[in-house]
C-alpha cells in the first residue's frame, strides 16, 4: 500500500526544500484564490513530500496577507493527510532558548481579521478544537529530533499574534504571565482550518530570539527573524525533518513506542492524615506512564474492567501514551484500598481485590515487541518473563518487583533477573532479595544476580544507584507539603526510564540524571492525592525543580 503523503509548510527562512527527488512545482486553483505559490512535489527517502513556502518565494506575503485557506486546501487537494508547519518564534521562557525547537500541544489565538474558516456562505459547522496538534505526529518530530540531535521541547503553547508588528515589552510580559511558551504570529488560523480539513498538524517551533521580555538579551528584530542570522538556525528544524523522513520508524505509519511497560492500571481509595480519597486513578502502569510521558513516548500493557472510568486517561492520551496495548475486558477494574500514617513511608494494605487483573495475560503488538526500552511493573515474575520473551531486542530491560514475589516466587523471579539490566526496588526489597542487612552490600547481591545497575528507592530518604562503575546516592527533593506518597516509586522509575530513552544513552553520567530525574518528578507526584499533580505538570516546572536539585546538592571542595 502507498505511504501517505506528507505536508509542509515553510515559514520565515525557508522557501525551498532542496534535494528533493523527483522534484516538480504545481500551482492550483483553488476556491480560496491564490496560495502563496507553487507547490513543490517530491520525495525525501521514501516519503511523499508536498511543500508550500507560507510566505511566497523571497518573503512576499506578511502574516496576515498569507491566504491560510488557500494553502492548506491546495495541500489537502495534493493528497497531504498530515501536515508539519516549520515556524520561526520567540521564547517567551529562559529554558527555551535560541537555536532549540519547541513542539507546541496547544495555542492561544490573538489574531484579528483573518479567515478563520472553510465554513461560509450559509455552511455552519462547529469544530472541536480542544487539543488541537495530532499527538502521534508530534511524537514522531520528537523521535526524529532525538536522532538528529537536536534540542527539542516536547510540548508547550504557542501564542500567534496578529502582527507584523512585534509584541510591546508589556505584552510580553503579560504572555509570559499566561504561560505561554512561545510567540508567532502564523500558525492560527493555520491549524484551525487543518483541522477543518481533517488533516493532522502538528508544529516545529523554532526558536530565533527571546522576543523581548529578556533583561540582557537584545530585544527581537527582523533582522533576527527573517534575514541572515536566521537561516543557519534553521539548521536544527531541518535536521529532525531529515531523520523524519530518512529514519527507520516512516512519519506516517502508526509510530512504535520506544518504550514499553507492562504493568497494572487500578483504582485507589486511599486515606493520610492529610485527607482520603475513594476510587482515584492509580496502578503502577498509569503512574510510570504519567512521569515518562514528559520526557518521551511511552506505550502502556495492561488491563482494566468494564468498570473503568475512561475519561480518568484521556490526559495521557493527549500526551501522546499509546493506550493501544491497554486492554478492556469483562469485570471489575484492579482495586487497592490502603492507609498511611505520619510515617509516610510505609502503607498499611487494608484490601487488595485483582478482580480482572487476576487473569492478566500481557500480549504485545508488533509494535509493543519493537520498544528499544522496557518497564516490567511488579507483576507476577512468570508474567514479566514472558514479555521477555516477546519483545525483540530492546536496548534496555528495566524491571520492579514486591515482597510477595520475593517470598512466593523466588526462583521464578531470579530467572528474569537474569534479563534485566536495571533493577528498581525499595531497601526493604533489596533486603529480602538479597539476605543483607546492609542496602549497599545488597545492591552488590542483586548484581551478581544478573541487573548491571541497581536502583533502591529509600522514600523521603533518597535512592541509591550501584552500577557496574560506581555507587552514586541522591536525597529526595524536600517537599514542603506531602499529601499522598502512593505511586512515588513508579513516577520514579517513569522519570529514570524516560530520561534514559530521551537521552538515547545509558553512561554514568546519563545514570546519575536520570535518578534525579526520577527523585524530581516523584517529588511531585506526593505533593497530590493519586495523579492530580503529574496530570498538569509542565516540564518548565521539572526543569526548575532540576535546577534548584542541583543547587540543593552542589556544595565545594573541603580542604582540611
Amino acid at each position: 500500500m502507498a505511504r501517505p503523503i506528507l505536508g509542509i509548510v515553510g515559514g520565515s527562512g525557508i522557501y525551498d526544500l532542496p534535494g528533493l527527488e523527483g522534484a516538480r512545482r504545481e500551482i492550483l486553483s483553488t476556491p480560496f484564490g491564490d496560495a502563496s505559490g507553487a507547490f513543490l512535489l517530491g520525495r525525501l527517502g521514501e516519503q511523499e513530500l508536498v511543500f508550500i513556502p507560507r510566505h511566497g518565494a523571497g518573503h512576499r506575503f506578511t502574516p496576515g496577507e498569507v491566504n491560510y485557506r488557500a494553502n492548506l486546501w491546495g495541500l489537502k487537494k495534493l493528497g497531504c493527510t498530515r501536515v508539519i508547519s516549520l515556524s520561526a518564534v520567540g521564547s517567551l521562557r529562559e529554558d527555551v532558548a535560541p537555536g532549540q525547537i519547541l513542539l507546541p500541544d496547544q495555542f492561544i489565538d490573538r489574531t484579528v481579521g483573518r479567515k478563520q474558516t472553510f465554513f461560509e456562505d450559509g455552511i455552519v459547522a462547529h469544530v472541536a478544537f480542544a487539543d488541537p496538534v495530532c499527538p502521534e505526529l508530534r511524537a514522531h518530530l520528537q523521535a526524529a529530533a532525538r536522532e538528529a540531535s537536536a534540542t527539542a521541547h516536547p510540548r508547550g503553547t504557542y501564542l500567534c499574534i496578529e502582527g507584523p508588528q512585534f509584541s510591546s515589552r508589556a505584552e510580553s510580559e503579560l504572555y509570559r504571565s499566561w504561560k505561554a511558551d512561545v510567540i508567532g504570529m502564523t500558525n492560527l488560523p493555520e491549524a484551525k482550518l487543518a483541522r477543518e480539513a481533517e488533516l493532522c498538524y502538528a508544529t516545529v517551533a523554532l526558536v530565533t530570539d527571546y522576543d523581548c521580555w529578556h533583561p540582557v538579551h537584545e530585544a527581537v528584530s527582523v533582522e533576527t527573524v527573517v534575514r541572515g542570522r536566521a537561516r543557519p538556525r534553521f539548521a536544527p528544524a531541518r535536521r529532525p525533518l531529515q531523520a523524519l523522513s530518512l529514519g527507520a520508524r516512516p512519519v506516517l505509519h502508526r509510530v512504535a513506542m520506544s518504550l514499553l511497560v507492562v504493568g497494572s492500571v487500578a483504582l485507589d481509595s486511599v486515606e493520610t492524615p492529610f485527607g482520603a480519597r475513594e476510587n482515584a486513578l492509580g496502578g503502577s502502569a498509569t503512574y510510570f506512564a504519567a512521569a515518562a510521558s514528559l520526557l518521551t513516548r511511552v506505550g502502556v500493557v495492561g488491563v482494566i474492567g468494564d468498570d473503568f472510568p475512561l475519561e480518568q486517561i484521556e490526559f495521557l492520551r493527549r500526551r501522546g501514551v499509546d493506550l493501544g496495548g491497554l486492554a478492556s475486558v469483562p469485570g471489575r477494574t484492579f482495586r487497592w484500598k490502603g492507609k498511611y500514617g505520619f510515617d509516610l513511608n510505609t502503607a498499611q494494605t487494608l484490601d487488595t481485590q485483582l478482580n480482572v487483573f487476576e487473569h492478566f495475560e500481557p500480549r504485545l503488538s508488533p509494535q509493543a515487541r519493537k520498544a528499544e526500552r522496557i518497564f516490567l511493573g511488579n507483576i507476577d515474575p512468570v508474567l514479566q518473563f514472558r514479555v521477555l520473551e516477546q519483545v525483540e531486542s530492546p536496548r534496555l530491560v528495566a524491571a520492579d518487583t514486591m515482597n510477595y514475589w520475593i517470598s512466593s516466587k523466588r526462583s521464578d523471579l531470579l530467572k528474569v533477573l537474569q534479563r534485566v539490566d536495571v533493577l528498581l526496588v525499595n531497601d526493604a526489597e533489596a533486603r529480602q532479595l538479597a539476605g543483607e542487612p546492609n542496602i549497599v552490600r545488597a545492591a552488590h547481591a542483586i548484581q551478581r544476580m544478573g541487573p548491571k545497575a541497581v536502583v533502591i528507592k529509600r522514600g523521603e530518604y533518597g535512592a541509591l544507584l550501584c552500577s557496574e562503575q560506581e555507587t552514586f546516592h541522591a536525597p529526595a527533593f524536600p517537599v514542603a507539603e506531602v499529601i499522598d506518597p502512593t505511586g512515588a516509586g513508579d513516577s520514579f522509575a517513569g522519570g529514570f526510564l524516560g530520561l534514559l530513552d530521551r537521552t538515547g544513552r545509558g553512561d554514568v553520567a546519563t545514570l546519575r540524571q536520570a535518578v534525579i530525574m526520577g527523585a524530581t518528578i516523584a517529588s511531585f507526584t506526593v505533593e497530590r492525592f493519586s495523579l492530580d499533580r503529574l496530570r498538569d505538570l509542565r516540564l518548565e516546572e521539572v526543569q526548575t525543580r532540576v535546577t534548584a536539585f542541583r543547587a540543593l546538592t552542589h556544595f565545594d571542595e573541603v580542604t582540611l
